[in-house]
């Protein structure tokens, strides 16, 4: 998966295996087989909380 920013280049990824759609936001994962998270990204109009 890539995203594309104008004029600021690109956020690539690789292997993601989950999402999840909640609350206008969007969670991204990728494991492997280990159950190890090796990749995610979460996207969202309002910052998330710590």
């Amino acid at each position: 998966m890539a995203l594309r920013f104008d004029g600021h280049g690109w956020l690539r990824m690789e292997a993601l295996t989950h999402y999840e759609v909640a609350e206008n936001r969007l969670l991204l994962a990728g494991y492997d087989d280990r159950g190890r998270m090796n990749v995610a990204l979460h996207l969202g109009k309002e910052p998330f909380p710590e």
